[in-house]
């Protein structure tokens, strides 16, 4: 067996030993080798940072205290900011009653969904876009023992049909907006393009038994393929509340709209998003 080494093998046969319970010749350990002296002092300590998730602060949202992991300064407003940016989603988190269920499609970093859990509502956030969903599962794993077992989040985006998808990002920085399925035509300045499971609400409620009493839609102009995909849930009397965001200049946006209104949803009110012009949330109930 010896006879068959390699040539750097053999400079080292001398060291082989046989391995009696396997009957087999093993090389030895190889020399333990520093990495701060490999990579240097300045990178060494820079990633000490990250694996420490040194990155990682409080934040207190309407009295609760949330641990959100913060790698740049986007992140940290969204993680700080929830009052400011969308507080009429906040609002409609607190309508929800504590024995509801709650579906975040489009989750970004989990900053509202997180939220949603720790007050006690059985929550599932959807998020496919892979840079926010790696902030989004780090914030679920600080706030843990909060959670408990109300937080289910998935790496998958929810559209008209099961199917192997792609995601068109424009910036690849986690907290960014601007990430769209390739089948919306939007193909300017793409920086990097993802591959995604995709599946309909109906088929994920298929699987998973869970009915959402409430649901939450923030897709970047996919409003009308999640609202497609979901037939069976509009029909369904157990969901009651809808949020949605809607551009008041894109046509799918409106005729997912008015499929929501035609399954019995009233509008209960409407608020601009913070700093566009033409983007409104919609927050629909029926009874």
């Amino acid at each position: 067996m010896i006879k068959n080494l390699s040539k750097s093998q053999k400079i080292n046969s001398k060291n082989i030993k046989k391995n009696s319970n396997t009957n087999r010749f093993v090389e030895p350990f190889r020399k333990k080798v520093d990495l701060k002296k490999l990579v240097g002092k300045n990178i060494y300590d820079k990633v000490k940072k990250f694996e420490n998730l040194s990155f990682t602060h409080t934040s207190s949202i309407r009295g609760k205290k949330i641990k959100f992991y913060t790698p740049n300064l986007r992140i940290l407003w969204q993680s700080f900011g929830q009052e400011y940016i969308e507080p009429d989603l906040l609002d409609f988190i607190d309508s929800i009653p504590k024995k509801g269920v709650f579906f975040d499609v489009g989750g970004s970093t989990g900053v509202f969904a997180i939220y949603s859990a720790i007050i006690g509502i059985q929550t599932y956030v959807f998020e496919p876009e892979i840079s926010n969903f790696n902030i989004l599962n780090i914030n679920s794993y600080l706030n843990k023992k909060k959670l408990k077992n109300k937080y289910h989040h998935f790496n998958i985006s929810l559209g008209t049909k099961t199917s192997i998808n792609k995601i068109n990002i424009k910036k690849f920085i986690p907290g960014t907006h601007n990430k769209y399925l390739s089948n919306i035509k939007k193909k300017n300045n793409i920086e990097y393009t993802q591959s995604s499971l995709t599946l309909t609400i109906d088929k994920f409620i298929e699987i998973s038994k869970s009915v959402p009493t409430a649901l939450k839609i923030d897709v970047d102009g996919a409003e009308l393929m999640v609202i497609n995909g979901m037939k069976n849930l509009l029909r369904n009397q157990t969901l009651k509340r809808i949020f949605i965001e809607i551009c008041d200049k894109d046509n799918n946006s409106k005729k997912a709209l008015k499929i929501i209104l035609n399954h019995g949803f009233k509008v209960q009110k409407i608020n601009r998003v913070q700093n566009y012009i033409n983007l409104n949330n919609y927050i629909l109930t029926r009874k």
